[in-house]
């Protein structure tokens, strides 16, 4: 049993009697991975993980939410075995659902869609593997994430406002990289966030950073103080950052 420390267990005492079956090795048990509507009540089952994977295309949410997972013994070699072979980058939790899932079975139930692109797109120029794990979802869910604040959050939040700048500049950190903008308004609601040494709109542009493929090249049409653009260029894999922003007084800021 695999799970992060920020989440609540329910009803575990259900899983007594669960038989996985022997071709099956990994079983998620989170709410983003249900087929149907999250629910922590009722007698447990399996479900395929072609299921989950339309459940979460459906839900929009940033991640797939791996805060738990069941490993069979066998299903523990071969994780450990296939990080030894491809090393470790990229977001974990899309790592394991890429293990879990065959880039055939993914065309084949999510064509197209950004959950498709984010499994296809692992920013390295040797993604790891597909399909060498056997995966189902178990549902109801027995985990439920308390989403309480990250401790590097409150990292990166101590290291922008120790950062030693003048007033017209504004800093902002994200995985100890610390990235400095002008400031001419500090009221004004996209700047304000910088001023508090925060990225405008974090969760959006995690979820771009998952989409642009190694060595991509990205279009940022109204850039303005650089929020996005200076994202997709320190922290995503694109190779080019094109920033275009027609207003004068926006180019000024810049």
């Amino acid at each position: 049993m695999v799970i992060e420390d920020d989440v609540e267990l329910n009803g575990l005492e259900r899983l007594v009697g669960i038989i996985i079956p022997c071709a099956i090795y990994s079983v998620f048990r989170s709410d983003q991975m249900q087929p149907m509507q999250a629910t922590s009540e009722g007698l447990l089952r399996l479900v395929g993980i072609d299921e989950s994977l339309r459940r979460l295309e459906a839900s929009g949410t940033p991640g797939c939410g791996l805060y738990g997972y069941l490993l069979t013994p066998a299903g523990a070699h071969k994780l450990i075995d296939a990080i030894r072979q491809d090393l470790c980058f990229g977001h974990v939790d899309w790592r394991v659902l890429r293990y879990c899932v065959t880039l055939d079975l993914v065309e084949k139930v999510i064509p197209g869609t950004r959950v498709a692109e984010i499994l296809r797109n692992h920013h390295h120029w040797q993604p790891p593997a597909w399909g060498i794990l056997r995966a189902c979802t178990l549902v109801p869910r027995l985990t439920c994430p308390t989403w309480t604040s990250s401790r590097r959050d409150e990292q990166d939040q101590r290291g922008a406002e120790q950062a030693p700048l003048p007033g017209d500049v504004a800093s902002s950190v994200f995985e100890g990289q610390t990235t400095v903008f002008c400031i001419s308004n500090p009221h004004d609601y996209v700047q304000s966030f910088l001023v508090n040494g925060q990225w405008y709109e974090f969760r959006q542009l995690q979820i771009h950073r998952d989409l642009i493929a190694m060595g991509g090249t990205v279009v940022a049409v109204g850039s303005y103080v650089g929020n996005h653009t200076m994202f997709y260029a320190r922290r995503s894999w694109a190779k080019l950052v094109y920033a275009i922003e027609p207003n004068p007084s926006a180019r000024a800021v810049a």
